[in-house]
């Protein structure tokens, strides 16, 4: 599906968080909530990233986008003690004064309930800066996503003191409806337990996959068919 166009006049004033709850599986409780960029316009019309990111991003720095993203989730869910992450761009690891910020920000809360998310590619190409990342803000709350196997790579990432890994939706639903790459995600499943690195399992849409992370012992998951984002939480969906 093509994404729709951007017809709105926009600013990236118009950015706001939208909330998708992480859950608990065991117990059916949310452990934490990733917070999802969308862009509301005056006409009431919101939109993915993937319809805006684009367009912002041409007159507007990745970390200007990040750092609204954050400080609106920060000032909506600290209050509410909620832990909650933003996803963070590839540039923002090279941003020295995105980095800056960060660590002034976060010097002032000492709290996992802050936290950042970053692709598996990203951090693979530059495993020194995470590194250096988790050293400065030791209480800033990591998780990787995008990741479809255990090799070498992942297990360096994971030695750097990372808190959570999310297995990437087209690995668990290869396993869900075709049985495939059954072996990789129970050594990945394995691998994190042994390291206390939590493992998440994201775009669960439906019984059958929900049934299938469940089978191999993963214990957090996300994805529409346990709860859709929104950015009022009264309207969440639990599971």
């Amino acid at each position: 599906m093509q994404p729709k166009a951007v017809v709105d006049d926009f600013s990236i004033e118009q950015l706001v968080p939208y909330f998708q709850p992480i859950f608990d599986l065991n117990i059916h409780k949310v452990s934490r909530y990733e917070c999802l960029s969308r862009l509301v316009t005056p006409q009431d019309n919101i939109y993915y990233p993937n319809e805006f990111l684009y367009i912002i991003s041409r007159a507007q720095s990745n970390a200007a986008i990040t750092q609204r993203m954050l400080e609106l989730s920060v000032a909506y869910c600290l209050p509410r003690n909620m832990a909650c992450s933003i996803n963070m761009f590839k540039t923002d690891l090279l941003d020295n004064g995105l980095k800056k910020w960060l660590n002034d920000c976060f010097a002032n809360y000492q709290t996992n309930l802050l936290g950042v998310e970053f692709s598996f590619d990203s951090v693979n190409e530059q495993p020194y800066i995470l590194h250096s990342l988790i050293e400065e803000m030791p209480y800033l709350h990591i998780t990787i996503e995008d990741v479809t196997e255990l090799d070498n790579k992942l297990k360096s990432v994971i030695s750097c003191g990372v808190d959570a890994i999310k297995i990437s939706g087209n690995s668990i639903k290869k396993y869900a409806k075709k049985n495939q790459g059954e072996t990789k995600l129970k050594h990945l499943v394995e691998y994190c337990h042994e390291k206390e690195c939590t493992l998440i399992a994201e775009h669960i849409e439906d019984d059958q996959t929900l049934d299938s992370v469940l089978s191999l012992g993963v214990k957090y998951g996300q994805g529409f068919h346990l709860s859709t984002p929104s950015g009022r939480m009264t309207s969440l969906k639990q599971v």
